[in-house]
């Protein structure tokens, strides 16, 4: 038997009891150091979804299945039900696929009808009697066009007494004096801009190249302006309507947005008000900060739907008549990103 020093003997004791504490250090560090992996982990696979996964968030039915455990009364997949021969199944399944049907034509569209004789009828159309038709239906198309709305005013005088004024009738209101433009024309513009996603300058060149018609963008703009000035008092029907109801959806949504002499884009958003069943307003702020919402939800009391971005909890808590509800959408794409980054937890969570 090897026999050691005191002072040794006191060292490689002290060692003996230090190694099981430093043990148990490490094996907690390495297990902090896994579970930190397995989260950056995560995330980077969460980003690389956003980036170039698809955005749906529906759910496969065979991993629904996988997660939740068959259906009650569902048969197996790999048995026909009522054990029928899988012949039979595979021909009903060719009886029952889906052919391709023919579309039917609205019947409330307007009918251009287009009468073919044949060329003995033309050539002699006293010697034949007409006994019935045939009729061939097809959706078409006839392009917008351009055209000048003349406003002709006749002046008459009175044949009994010529001493009387001549009378002629009033010219329609027009949007402002001097416009060049009829209200259908702006209509059109402001549709293919906000509906139709039409900038200015594409329809310029549209007008241009198919109908010969030199409109600037400039131009169109000022009549955007001015439609804007007529159709103010309905924006504010539309708003106070939404305003006085006691439930709102609320959201904003990021748009760049140039300034002349900037240099550069700037960075907007567009709120958004929204009653299911009812109107939708926008209204367009260059900020995202809390204050937007005193002029967007000016006199609002009731439910507020939205995310939760902290402005909407700003704007609550300074009027106390606002009660806010949770989006489910928000809610429910965090439990789909989870289950996406962390499917074998979700299953392991499920027992």
């Amino acid at each position: 038997m090897i026999r050691l020093a005191p002072a040794t003997a006191s060292i490689v004791d002290g060692v003996i009891r230090i190694t099981p504490e430093r043990e148990q250090q490490l094996v907690e560090r390495i297990a902090l150091l896994e579970r930190e992996n397995e989260l950056l982990r995560q995330k980077l696979d969460l980003v690389l979804r956003k980036l170039f996964g698809k955005s749906s968030e529906t759910l496969d039915p065979a991993q629904l299945e996988l997660l939740l455990g068959e259906p009650p009364g569902k048969a197996p997949a790999s048995l026909p039900p009522d054990g029928a021969p899988e012949e039979a199944n595979a021909s009903s399944a060719a009886k029952t696929e889906r052919k391709p049907r023919r579309e039917r034509i609205p019947e409330h569209l307007p009918v251009v009808e287009e009468v073919l004789l044949p060329g003995p009828v033309k050539a002699c159309p006293d010697a034949w009697r007409r006994i019935g038709e045939e009729r061939s239906d097809s959706l078409d198309y006839q392009p917008g066009k351009v055209f000048i709305r003349r406003l002709v005013r006749p002046v008459f005088v009175k044949i009994a007494d010529r001493d009387e004024a001549p009378v002629t009738a009033k010219l329609s209101p027009r949007l402002q004096d001097g416009l060049t433009a009829a209200p259908g024309l702006i209509a059109h513009v402001l549709v293919s801009k906000y509906c139709d996603h039409l900038p200015f300058y594409r329809q310029e060149k549209i007008l241009a190249t198919r109908h010969g018609v030199e409109i600037g963008r400039n131009t169109m703009c000022r009549w955007a302006e001015l439609a804007v000035f007529w159709l103010k008092p309905l924006y504010q029907r539309i708003h106070d309507s939404l305003l006085h109801g006691g439930y709102l959806q609320a959201d904003e949504t990021p748009i760049r947005y140039l300034t002349p002499g900037a240099g550069k884009t700037g960075l907007g958003y567009l709120w958004i008000l929204h009653r299911p069943g009812g109107d939708v307003l926008f209204q367009w702020h260059a900020s995202r900060g809390s204050a937007c919402l005193e002029d967007l939800l000016c006199g609002f009391r009731g439910i507020l739907q939205c995310d939760g971005y902290s402005a909407y909890g700003t704007h609550a808590a300074r009027n106390p008549g606002i009660t806010l509800a949770a989006c489910w959408a928000h809610a429910r794409r965090k439990f789909h990103e989870a289950l996406q980054t962390g499917q074998n937890q979700a299953i392991s969570l499920r027992g």
